[in-house]
């Protein structure tokens, strides 16, 4: 009687094991071959970022060639949480110079200490800084540079004509799509084509190592030389 019970216990462990391995096998068969293709293609689309690559906007002139929009380069500045690292702060020294990073935002860029803390420990894994700054006061930064701090430039549109003839040549959004007048009957022509920054990443979107990032540029948007005459000052 043991002994039988004995060879049952035997027979039903086996049959586990068998059904364990046959469950595997069909499992990786599925993984393998009926989802190869479907597994590879999400695989490379978590391998690979794309980042936009802004064109500069054309510029609009008169009927004698005084300039009448133009665009300028402009910066935003980004900080991510996790690069300042609040948590592993520990010694007088990292403190003193983070302070003093801090005070260089203040003077330069009028951003407060208590502004800045507040976002540093807030809810977003990365926050704005300072947005559409000129070139000036980027080189004048430059100058004391924090280390977590990230600029991301774009263009700003401006009219260095001022208010002449403003329903005519229009305006554009913040994204620099033309929303009235010139700006927006010939956006197509002047708003250009974006490029692209295509780079291989890990799982967490950071870029590999020793992998190059494939760069499309952009394609700029075409001057105007319109039928208006400003007369002269």
């Amino acid at each position: 009687m043991n002994l039988k019970r004995g060879n049952l216990k035997i027979y039903l462990a086996l049959f586990l094991i068998c059904l364990v391995f046959f469950l595997f096998l069909g499992r990786s068969f599925q993984l393998q071959i009926l989802q190869h293709k479907e597994l590879t293609r999400m695989g490379q689309a978590l391998s690979k970022r794309d980042i936009d690559v802004e064109p500069v906007r054309g510029e609009i002139y008169d009927v004698d060639g005084n300039l009448l929009a133009t665009s300028i380069k402009v910066y935003d500045l980004w900080v991510t949480q996790s690069d300042l690292h609040l948590d592993k702060m520990d010694t007088a020294e990292e403190i003193l110079e983070f302070q003093e990073h801090i005070k260089t935002l203040e003077e330069i860029l009028g951003v407060t200490e208590e502004d800045f803390m507040a976002k540093a420990t807030g809810p977003n894994s990365s926050f704005l800084v300072a947005s559409s700054i000129d070139k000036e006061t980027y080189e004048a930064l430059k100058q004391k540079w924090p280390p977590w701090l990230v600029a991301a430039d774009s263009y700003k549109r401006i009219y260095p004509r001022g208010s002449v003839a403003p329903q005519v040549i229009g305006t554009t959004d913040s994204a620099g799509n033309g929303l009235a007048g010139l700006e927006q009957s010939y956006n197509d022509e002047l708003r250009g084509v974006n490029g692209k920054v295509l780079m291989e990443t890990d799982l967490w979107g950071n870029q590999l190592a020793m992998r190059e990032a494939k760069l499309y540029a952009p394609v700029n948007g075409s001057n105007i030389q319109t039928t208006i005459s400003i007369p002269k000052q």
